[in-house]
């Protein structure tokens, strides 16, 4: 795993022995790489593709996450390779 779907795996864990009910919301802008984007007050863009699946798919590991917002995507602007990468982080959800 990488160093952020660790963190991520942590704060899941940590967050399940609380709450029973976990929404993840990702903002899709925050990916490396991704074209295609209007908005001009970007998030900082850190992590790695790879990383954002693999977030989505320990996201889809725990019973206690119900619902996955992927934000900030816009088909009629961003380049088919943003559309490619939210269905695969849905995909692996």
């Amino acid at each position: 795993l990488t160093k952020a779907a660790k963190f991520f795996f942590t704060l899941l864990r940590e967050q399940r022995e609380e709450y029973k009910f976990i929404q993840v919301d990702f903002n899709i802008e925050s990916v490396k790489g991704i074209t295609g984007v209007t908005n001009k007050s970007l998030p900082a863009q850190f992590f790695e593709t790879e990383e954002a699946i693999e977030i989505m798919f320990l996201a889809g590991y725990f019973d206690e996450v119900k619902t996955v917002n992927l934000s900030e995507y816009n088909p009629r602007i961003e380049d088919i390779k943003t559309g490619q990468l939210c269905a695969e982080m849905f995909y692996y959800f």
